[in-house]
């Protein structure tokens, strides 16, 4: 593995390892937390997007480029195939990210609904 292979695949490990405690923090403590506010979500909702905009794509960004030329220096087999694979996920959680989560952010950041 060349240097710059290395350098690529330490990049790509530490955005998407960033990205994963992201994904569980949101999960399991910030979500969560969101449904106890009452009034002021919707200012509330408009500040968490702000502040999420200025985190979360460069990261995504990073991860996804990365994986991209991870592949592209790729020569063995098993690693072909664990960046491929690495690659399938990161589309997919993008794809996930731009047809699901946006659009819900964006309807708690109109109007917020209580729902039992």
């Amino acid at each position: 593995m060349s240097s710059n292979e290395t350098i690529i695949l330490l990049i790509q490990i530490i955005a998407t390892w960033t990205m994963l405690g992201i994904f569980w923090f949101l999960q399991l403590v910030h979500y969560p937390i969101m449904n106890k506010i009452k009034d002021g979500f919707v200012q509330y909702e408009r500040g968490n997007l702000k502040r999420t905009a200025a985190l979360i794509p460069p990261i995504m960004v990073i991860d996804i480029v990365t994986n991209v030329m991870a592949l592209i220096y790729a020569t063995k087999g098993l690693y072909i195939t664990l960046i491929s694979a690495a690659l399938v996920l990161n589309i997919l959680t993008w794809l996930t990210t731009f047809l699901f989560q946006m659009q819900a952010h964006q309807k708690l950041s109109i109007q917020y609904q209580n729902r039992p």
